[in-house]
C-alpha cells in the first residue's frame, strides 16, 4: 500500500511497529521506508531502524506499565 501511494501520489512514509507485551512481544519488531525516506532515520534521528524499534518498544512498554499500575491502584 505504501509503496503504491508513493508511486502514485508521490507520498514517502516510514513505519515502525511492535507488540506491546513485554514478557510475549520483545522479540517483535519491524519497520518499512518507502525509497523517498530510506535514510530519515540516520539524517533526523542519528539511528538505525534497529536502534528505532528499540525506543519505541521502550516508549510502549512503559507505558503499557503505568497504566496497568494506574488501572490496579488509581491515583494513590
Amino acid at each position: 500500500m505504501l509503496e503504491n501511494e508513493s508511486a502514485k501520489h508521490g507520498f514517502e512514509a516510514t513505519i515502525i511497529m511492535c507488540g506491546s507485551v513485554a514478557n510475549e512481544d520483545a522479540s517483535l519488531g519491524f519497520t518499512h521506508t518507502t525509497g523517498g525516506a530510506i535514510t530519515f532515520f540516520k539524517t533526523r534521528c542519528c539511528a538505525n531502524s534497529t536502534t528505532m524499534i528499540g525506543h519505541l518498544k521502550s516508549h510502549v512498554f512503559n507505558h503499557v506499565s503505568l497504566k496497568t499500575v494506574k488501572e490496579a491502584f488509581g491515583d494513590e
